[in-house]
């Protein structure tokens, strides 16, 4: 454990920071985050945020920010050894909560890149990266979320796209009814969205502020959110017991979305 899958050689590098948000509290978990985080929560004898970070570099991002906040100390010890760091990981903590949007913004001021990659420490995300990113920057919006038409996916924010534009984003899933057409389509949220950092450094993402409840209806209204397809793949966040116990008894998920072609 400790050692990073390094790309490659040869492999195309992404111009592209990666920003993982791995400060939260992990309260819904119980007595299992009350000493490890939950991003580094073990799975066959590797933290789960092991797993994601080494499929960040593997996907040919060279720098990777990791948020933290709650038992950051944890990630800081296993990621701030020298050899994540020859892979460009970092580790960042905020001293006092600063919600997603103000999490994103600090971690965001030690981005090397103007792209910016934003995903969540606990949920598996089934992407092929380089593709979704080349899709990402034929849509010239500032912010563009990646979503997924898997129809299994629970709890998650609802995204009616038109035309290639997030027009409509909800928590609760509740979207009006499509107009007919092509290109319009309704998707849920994975979390996962490439930013410029001149957007994420603007008043849209004020300290202290949700992504998800203040940030991204605000910017949908203003029409800025664009969206790309991860497709059908596997979508897993395992933020509450039963879900962690069910990742835990099929490791297989990891293996196919982390370790595919090893």
């Amino acid at each position: 454990m400790g050692q990073p899958v390094t790309p490659n050689r040869g492999e195309k590098k992404m111009n592209v920071t990666a920003i993982v948000l791995a400060g939260g509290a992990g309260t819904r978990m119980g007595n299992a985050c009350k000493e490890v985080p939950k991003s580094m929560l073990v799975f066959d004898d590797k933290p789960f945020l092991e797993y994601l970070v080494e499929w960040l570099i593997r996907a040919g991002i060279q720098d990777v920010v990791l948020s933290t906040g709650f038992l950051g100390e944890y990630i800081a010890s296993h990621f701030g050894k020298d050899v994540w760091k020859k892979e460009g990981v970092r580790v960042v903590r905020e001293e006092t909560p600063l919600g997603t949007g103000g999490a994103i913004r600090f971690a965001s001021t030690y981005a090397s890149q103007e792209t910016l990659f934003l995903c969540n420490a606990d949920t598996v995300v089934e992407i092929d990266l380089p593709t979704t990113f080349q899709a990402s920057a034929m849509i010239r919006k500032p912010m563009i979320s990646v979503v997924t038409l898997n129809e299994g996916v629970p709890n998650q924010g609802a995204i009616k796209v038109e035309s290639g534009i997030v027009t409509e984003f909800r928590e609760d899933g509740s979207i009006r009814p499509l107009t007919k057409g092509g290109g319009n389509f309704r998707a849920s949220s994975t979390g996962c969205y490439f930013a410029q950092k001149s957007l994420v450094l603007s008043e849209y993402f004020s300290h202290g502020s949700s992504l998800e409840k203040e940030i991204l209806p605000r910017l949908v209204e203003d029409r800025l959110v664009g969206a790309v397809s991860c497709g059908t793949g596997i979508f897993f966040e395992f933020g509450v017991p039963e879900r962690y116990a069910f990742l835990k008894q099929n490791t297989w998920i990891l293996r196919k979305v982390y370790c595919a072609g090893l």
